[in-house]
């Protein structure tokens, strides 16, 4: 009886384990749509960079706006915390945050620059 109580707290931590694991793991910012409403992770190359009338910065992944997987907003307040943000096109970065749906397209807003980093290597192969 006691074995297979010890057993399934090893499968349970087992499984919790896996389970954040998983969590630290990027989805592709194509991935977003199924999120909509909720907060996760993603990771995607930055297609193009748009710089707004009050400074907010929104970096296109994947493709260019209209057309991106998902567009990332970096306000003002966050984007002069972060060195050459204007200038990441070409480069894979990795995101966390609430997806919404804003105007009929994705997007996450950033809400602290800790949300938003350069991810030189990619998780996962493009299939394309």
């Amino acid at each position: 009886m006691r074995q297979a109580w010890m057993a399934s707290i090893l499968v349970i931590g087992a499984a919790a384990t896996a389970t954040a694991a998983a969590q630290t793991i990027p989805l592709p910012a194509a991935e977003a749509a199924g999120l909509i409403g909720k907060v996760g992770f993603f990771e995607g190359l930055v297609a193009g960079v748009r710089i707004g009338a009050r400074g907010a910065i929104t970096l296109d992944l994947d493709r260019r706006s209209p057309r991106a997987a998902l567009s990332v907003v970096v306000p003002d307040a966050i984007a002069s915390q972060i060195a050459g943000l204007a200038k990441w096109t070409g480069r894979r970065i990795a995101i966390k945050g609430l997806v919404e749906r804003i105007d009929g397209r994705l997007q996450i807003t950033v809400q602290t620059a800790a949300d938003l980093a350069i991810a030189e290597q990619p998780t996962r192969i493009p299939c394309d």
